[in-house]
């Protein structure tokens, strides 16, 4: 009876020291998921940047789907100094990324554990406080324990974009040459869909200089290739860029009419 007793405390034990080595990895597991995530909300995150990398495995993958507004998907797979490149270079371009972590599940076999999360997020420009972007980050983990530290061996990520009030814009062009009259068709992010806005541009010629209007903005493109803002008196407000022809000064027109929506303006 004795014999039987040792063995059942035994078992007894064993499953305790089990289970609270068991609860003590998801807190481990926890804390690398939650201050990954803080680090990105951090005043200085560049500096904090590394101790988050300590983080991963050397090998380790970070597999990124993502799908944009406009539902194309890009596919890209990483690994550890890519994925700090990425967010190294966020960081530098000013931009920031506010965070709210779900954690759903986290699974521990042996060494091994799968940590199951979500992430929505908010992309802001820091330099004017502007939203850049929604979606949520649907994130698998796989971690592995070497020494009594958890490492991450994997990510896999799939970055759903839910709106978008900047980025990369079009412009198709249209001329004719019969009448000279140009058309500017512009598809640009507005929340949570794209739209397109059709602009008539207005080209004259008064005591020799070469004038632009659109949406009521009125533009000179001179000799020497500049193209300035001008005010409703036709005086010189401020340089805007330069161009080497027509196409290219509307472009730079429409590029500073949505300068609040666009980083930069296709020419299809």
């Amino acid at each position: 009876m004795r014999s039987l007793s040792n063995i059942l405390i035994t078992v007894i034990l064993f499953f305790f020291v089990a289970q609270s080595s068991f609860a003590q990895s998801k807190k481990e597991i926890e804390k690398i998921i939650e201050d990954a995530v803080e680090n990105r909300r951090s005043k200085d995150p560049m500096v904090d940047l590394q101790n988050v990398m300590d983080n991963f495995s050397p090998s380790a993958l970070i597999n990124i789907t993502s799908v944009s507004l406009d539902e194309k998907k890009h596919k890209k797979v990483m690994s550890k100094t890519e994925y700090q490149s990425l967010y190294e270079n966020m960081y530098k371009e000013n931009v920031r990324r506010d965070y709210k972590l779900e954690i759903h599940d986290i699974q521990v076999q042996k060494n091994t554990a799968v940590a199951v999360f979500t992430l929505n997020y908010t992309l802001v420009n820091n330099s004017n406080g502007k939203v850049m972007s929604k979606g949520t980050e649907f994130i698998v983990s796989t971690l592995i324990t070497k020494a009594s530290t958890w490492k991450i061996l994997e990510l896999n990520i799939t970055d759903v974009e839910s709106e978008k009030y900047q980025g990369r814009c079009s412009c198709e062009v249209l001329s004719n040459e019969n009448t000279g009259n140009v058309v500017a068709k512009v598809v640009s992010p507005k929340g949570d869909h794209f739209e397109k806005n059709i602009h008539s541009v207005h080209r004259k010629k008064i005591k020799g200089r070469d004038l632009f209007m659109v949406q009521g903005v009125k533009f000179e493109w001179t000799d020497n290739l500049e193209v300035f803002v001008l005010d409703q008196e036709l005086n010189t407000i401020h340089l805007l860029d330069t161009a080497k022809n027509h196409e290219e000064v509307v472009q730079k027109i429409i590029a500073y009419l949505y300068k609040d929506e666009c980083f930069g303006v296709k020419v299809q």
